[in-house]
């Protein structure tokens, strides 16, 4: 299943990483569960995405 999963789940983080700062709560958590995800199942592919996720998360208004 994963490995159908791993050639369109990176561009659909790309384009959520776009509105990350706009969405509400749930879908930040859940932006980054995809983004932990996909650094565990391909990281030298995803890598810099995830970092970039994981930047915008870091100095995001909502601590948790």
């Amino acid at each position: 299943y994963s490995d159908r999963i791993s050639k369109l789940a990176p561009d659909v983080l790309r384009k959520m990483a776009k509105s990350f700062p706009d969405e509400e709560t749930i879908v930040k958590h859940q932006i980054l569960n995809l983004a932990a995800k996909l650094y565990v199942v391909n990281a030298k592919q995803t890598h810099l995405l995830v970092q970039y996720v994981f930047n915008l998360a870091k100095y995001d208004t909502n601590y948790d």
